[in-house]
């Protein structure tokens, strides 16, 4: 995995050939150091920088991914504080049922957490009533998505 001299400008389809040109495999942990580098992450010299460059890097790392994924079916998991590894194409597939799952519940908090914390005081009768209905109904949502859950991760026990 070469990280010899940096790339003069950030260009997608260069990084991209920088990665198969590194020669990582399924598996293998792709840094943040090499991302840095491939991706010609620019080096904050202040806090300022630093907050606009924050919305640079996850920019390019974003289509960096997408493009691994959509032109050349190579998926990468993020590895806290490391980087991000190249996953297998047998583990894909529970990677993905991972990630949707991680998402929905993510999604399903958030609306329990803006239907819990609402002024109900503030509601008319018919308000309040589309409230309560759409409470029940993101219950049965809710309920749904763990029947799911259940179903789609039974597919990866021995």
């Amino acid at each position: 995995m070469s990280t010899s001299l940096p790339p003069q400008s950030w260009s997608l389809k260069e990084a991209v050939q920088r990665f198969h040109a590194s020669g990582f495999t399924d598996g293998d942990l792709v840094t943040h150091e090499w991302l840095a580098w491939s991706l010609a992450l620019p080096e904050p010299t202040t806090a300022t920088e630093f907050r606009e460059q924050q919305f640079v890097a996850l920019d390019r790392v974003e289509q960096f991914k997408t493009a691994l994924l959509t032109q050349h079916q190579i998926a990468l998991q993020s590895v806290r504080g490391k980087g991000y590894r190249v996953v297998p194409p047998a583990e894909q597939a529970r990677y993905a049922a991972e990630e949707a799952s991680r998402h929905i519940e993510k999604g399903l908090r958030r609306g329990d957490q803006l239907l819990s914390n609402t002024r109900l005081d503030a509601l008319t009768d018919d308000e309040r009533r589309r409230h309560i209905d759409t409470e029940s109904r993101m219950a049965s949502l809710a309920s749904m998505a763990s029947r799911g859950r259940r179903d789609i991760f039974k597919l990866f026990q021995p």
